[in-house]
């Protein structure tokens, strides 16, 4: 799970994952929590900086420097399989969480054509972001490939 963790971080740019904000419940599973920081922030205070984000890296997040092929650390092929996930999202699934967020008062409306924006171009871009946050780049070159493919 670690794997879809970091590659939906590294899609919204929430720089802000750690294990407070990561709950568990055995019926309901894992659940990400507190998302303030990604994208634009809650009062899009970042949104003349999401112009030039799509492809800037995260500086922190709780699983970057685990991404390896070892027992221990973020299985690139499961990180493969969450940037395929992400990609596969159609743009009306995009489109219907933005206005939810907008609705609920999380984002303001008149951001909302920059962050959709700015959520395609990252899920391009996705899996070289996620092959730069490790020191081993050769172990995510399929999903790397991909992004260049695309």
């Amino acid at each position: 799970m670690s794997a879809g963790m970091l590659a939906f971080d590294y899609w919204v740019r929430n720089e802000d994952r750690h294990a407070g904000n990561v709950l568990f419940d055995p019926r309901l599973g894992i659940w990400l929590i507190d998302h303030e920081s990604a994208l634009a922030g809650r009062s899009g205070e970042g949104m003349d900086s999401l112009s030039s984000g799509a492809k800037a890296t995260l500086s922190y997040h709780m699983f970057k420097d685990e991404i390896d092929t070892s027992s221990e650390g973020v299985d690139p092929s499961h990180l493969n399989l969450w940037v395929t996930r992400i990609r596969a999202l159609p743009v009306a699934v995009i489109d219907a969480a933005l206005d939810e967020a907008c609705d609920r008062g999380l984002i303001p409306r008149s951001c909302q054509k920059g962050l959709k924006a700015f959520l395609l171009a990252r899920r391009t871009h996705l899996g070289t972001l996620l092959a730069g946050a490790t020191s081993e780049p050769e172990q995510l070159e399929l999903i790397a490939g991909e992004a260049e493919g695309s």
